[in-house]
């Protein structure tokens, strides 16, 4: 749940040496105008000086350029990637065995696998969960770390709060969009690579389908023939878009053409359209109810499927 300690380090040699930087830079504290980076930092003087630097990325890249620390290529790359940070109020929602999960406040959310420094995060803001915190959250090449500094908020909440935040990171693991790293993709993901997470998604999608059509009471045979149909919706035409795509992202548009090559004579064909039809209202109800899909989009879909 925290970084190795030679990797705390690395950060730390380019942090204090960018923290002393700015602030001769800027005159933040003067009482530390001229100190070495063996001198201690309060931390309310921290604070302040790392406002200044998150708040003007001119001084960051000032001390990339002038490398007053003689930092080596690699570590002056690593605070170049800083330009990629995240900063305000997370939820610190849960503790893991090799991260914890922040949920940001912002809509829609995002949420981080973030790791700790020389402590991990559960020490820092104590194992009673959720916390709200105000940090920066920083790439760390493929991980996602803190700039040190971490301020709880003394609030506690209620179900109500603590289901949103539960909904939101389940959902975002159902969706494969938990995010493990800041940095942009060194390259467009490859189509066989989006695929196999599309396939990820939707076997954790037509899992929950199967419960739900369980739980409102229909047999075994009727849940197993609108399972199939909406599975084989998603191979035989969303997986074979130029893009693939999962069911969580699925349109009334696409429903409209595959129902379209569905089409044909004979009461076989026609059985089956039927079969898809009514499979396909049952898993658009299922989505607007579990707040899988927007409920207005949900509802017109619904609307067009009962006029076919």
């Amino acid at each position: 749940m925290q970084l190795p300690v030679h990797q705390v380090d690395r950060f730390y040699s380019i942090w204090r040496p960018l923290l002393f930087f700015a602030n001769e830079q800027r005159n933040i504290v003067p009482s530390l105008l001229g100190a070495d980076e063996t001198t201690p930092l309060p931390v309310q003087e921290v604070v302040k000086i790392r406002d200044a630097i998150w708040a003007d990325d001119s001084l960051r890249e000032a001390f990339i350029a002038q490398n007053p620390a003689r930092l080596p290529p690699d570590d002056l790359a690593l605070a170049d990637s800083w330009k990629y940070r995240r900063q305000g109020t997370f939820f610190v929602f849960r503790h893991l065995k090799k991260h914890s999960i922040f949920i940001d406040d912002k809509d829609p959310p995002g949420v981080f696998e973030v790791v700790g420094l020389y402590s991990p995060i559960a020490e820092v803001v104590g194992p009673y969960l959720p916390v709200l915190v105000k940090t920066v959250l920083l790439p760390f090449e493929d991980q996602i770390i803190y700039d040190s500094l971490m301020a709880p908020y003394p609030i506690t909440f209620g179900g109500g709060i603590r289901g949103n935040l539960k909904h939101t990171y389940e959902d975002a693991k159902e969706r494969g969009d938990i995010i493990t790293s800041l940095l942009p993709p060194a390259q467009p993901a490859r189509r066989e690579d989006r695929l196999a997470a599309v396939q990820t998604t939707d076997a954790k999608v037509l899992d929950a389908f199967r419960k739900h059509l369980y739980q409102s009471g229909l047999s075994p045979q009727v849940v197993d023939r609108d399972v199939a149909s909406v599975t084989a919706f998603a191979t035989d035409y969303l997986a074979n878009q130029p893009e693939p795509h999962s069911l969580r992202e699925i349109r009334l548009d696409e429903v409209e053409a595959y129902l379209s090559s569905l089409s044909g004579q004979g009461s076989k064909a026609k059985a089956v359209r039927r079969q898809a039809i009514t499979a396909f209202k049952r898993f658009f109800r299922f989505l607007r109810d579990t707040d899988r899909i927007d409920y207005m989009d949900a509802e017109d879909t619904l609307r067009a499927l009962r006029q076919l």
